[in-house]
């Protein structure tokens, strides 16, 4: 993972912070992400710790290899076959109905969020709800077709993009 310096951690925190702040409904708030690496997990506990948020990760049911070419070659081929993923994840649709507010985070695969969160999308209600996304990537800092992806598939939400906080990761 790459190293950060104490004034990037402090400009990501700022930024997360104005972003919980403005995170709307008195309803239940929900943190879920996925990360291939682990890069985002201090950043979804960070956002769930300071909203007062429930925490869920998406992992894939059959975990990505652990070499990142071999992970790169299988998110493009289940990008190009527009796969769904089997996932794990610990949240039932009754649960998803309870919360208002979404923090959505994903690493930018291929321009795009990763395939297993398709699956995720897919499988819930998003209706009334507010998503803000929060992302890593390499280069893709507006996220590519994220935005779009999101909005085609959680009918039905008020998606704050202009409210996302975009990290620049690493291998």
């Amino acid at each position: 993972l790459p190293q950060t310096d104490t004034a990037e951690t402090e400009t990501v925190e700022t930024e997360a912070a104005d972003a919980v702040e403005k995170h709307t409904g008195d309803g239940k708030t929900l943190v879920v992400y996925f990360s291939y690496t682990g890069h985002l997990d201090s950043m979804a506990h960070w956002i769930a710790d300071e909203s007062g948020a429930d925490l869920v990760r998406v992992t894939a049911k059959e975990a990505y290899p652990e070499d990142y070419d071999e992970t790169v070659d299988r998110a493009k081929k289940e990008q190009d076959d527009d796969a769904r993923p089997e996932i794990d994840i610990d949240l039932t649709e009754e649960q998803m109905a309870e919360y208002d507010t979404v923090f959505f985070g994903f690493p930018v695969w291929w321009y795009d969020i990763p395939m297993p969160m398709y699956t995720f999308l897919d499988s819930y209600d998003f209706t009334g709800k507010t998503i803000i996304p929060f992302l890593s990537h390499e280069g893709s800092s507006n996220g590519g077709s994220a935005e779009q992806t999101i909005n085609e598939h959680a009918r039905g939400a008020a998606v704050r993009f202009e409210d996302a906080l975009s990290i620049r990761g690493g291998k």
